[in-house]
């Protein structure tokens, strides 16, 4: 005999791939690729693609970084990496290395003033402000007061501060004097050494970001938090989370008022990490954790982007060698529900920056 069953909202909780093997409530699926979740709360297919500028970069670059400069009176201006160039522009990409000699295309953009600065960790750090014409070292700036600067990896653009690391020295960040983004030499800049607060000595700051007035230190093995870092002379350690770390510098993305980033076993979300400091279990990639170990397993932590849309309300993860994206639907995230997704697709060179 044959019987109805009636399924409701079939899907509706994104991916659960973990307990595929299992019973599991039907709201869940086991695949959903190249979907999004819509107002509804129903999977739908995802937007398609389209090309905004209407000839290649000379060359034929593969894009690494794109990045959204927003100039004090709103305009954008979308800079993009790639080649040992740095181009500008959207319907035409325009050459604007200049002078400039480039040897590695991983720069972190901030916006800084109405200008942008870039850092790379290999080549002296760069800026622009639209009116410059080609791009140029920050060392050669002509209005802000210049010294002390370092090549770094990751830096920030916070509270009226620039904070960078060091390569030379991994353990120690280093912020400017304020209100002058290239100064690390003179009036209020200085230094944190983390030597002195690390669970682990062997551990290496991956990103900086700011967070209710809090300086959020990203390491690989632990994460570090001081407070009142908009007032230098009060600066003040938080605290520090153990065991738990972010192993790539572009996953981390600000959620409205929370901050996901990329561990070694999948994407967390700051503000969990906090209320259940050392529990791995509850990352919020838990649904998909196996699946996602693969795909980090499978790239280089460098080459790992992400984009936080917040028109849409999704966090999107690229591991652009597998090819594969995930992608987690925000909207629910108040009541910890949070909804993924996979697009078998390469993106790369992820627009920053932008919603």
């Amino acid at each position: 005999m044959l019987r109805s069953i009636t399924l409701q909202s079939p899907g509706t909780l994104g991916l659960n791939t973990q307990d595929q093997d299992d019973v599991q409530d039907p709201r869940y699926a086991i695949q959903a690729d190249n979907c999004v979740i819509a107002k509804n709360g129903l999977l739908e297919s995802r937007k398609g693609f389209g090309k905004i500028n209407a000839a290649a970069a000379t060359g034929t670059p593969e894009l690494d970084v794109v990045f959204s400069y927003v100039e004090d009176d709103g305009t954008e201006h979308i800079i993009s990496t790639g080649g040992n160039k740095i181009w500008v522009g959207k319907a035409s990409l325009v050459d604007e290395t200049g002078a400039l000699t480039v040897t590695d295309d991983n720069w972190q953009f901030q916006n800084y003033q109405g200008e942008v600065v870039g850092y790379n960790g290999t080549n002296p750090p760069i800026y622009w402000d639209a009116v410059l014409g080609d791009f140029a070292a920050l060392s050669a700036h002509a209005v802000w007061t210049v010294g002390g600067l370092v090549n770094s990896h990751t830096h920030l653009s916070a509270y009226g501060r620039s904070w960078v690391v060091d390569t030379t020295s991994p353990s120690t960040i280093n912020y400017s004097d304020l209100l002058q983004p290239a100064s690390f030499s003179a009036g209020s800049s200085g230094s944190i050494d983390l030597n002195t607060v690390w669970p682990y000595s062997n551990d290496t700051i991956t990103c900086l970001a700011a967070h209710n007035a809090n300086l959020i230190i990203f390491c690989e093995k632990s994460i570090v938090i001081y407070g009142n870092a908009n007032d230098i002379n009060n600066l003040f350690l938080v605290e520090v989370i153990k065991d738990t770390g972010c192993i790539a510098r572009d996953s981390v993305q600000n959620i409205g008022d929370d901050i996901f980033f990329l561990s070694k076993d999948g994407v967390r979300s700051l503000a969990r990490t906090i209320i259940q400091d050392n529990m791995p279990q509850k990352e919020i990639s838990a649904g998909i954790r196996d699946d996602i170990l693969i795909s980090i397993a499978a790239e280089t932590p460098g080459l790992i982007r992400s984009t936080y849309n917040e028109k849409q309300g999704f966090y999107l993860i690229n591991f652009p060698s597998v090819p594969e994206t995930w992608v987690c639907d925000v909207r629910k995230a108040e009541q910890g529900i949070f909804r993924w997704t996979r697009w078998n697709t390469q993106l790369y060179g992820l627009a920053t920056g932008t919603d």
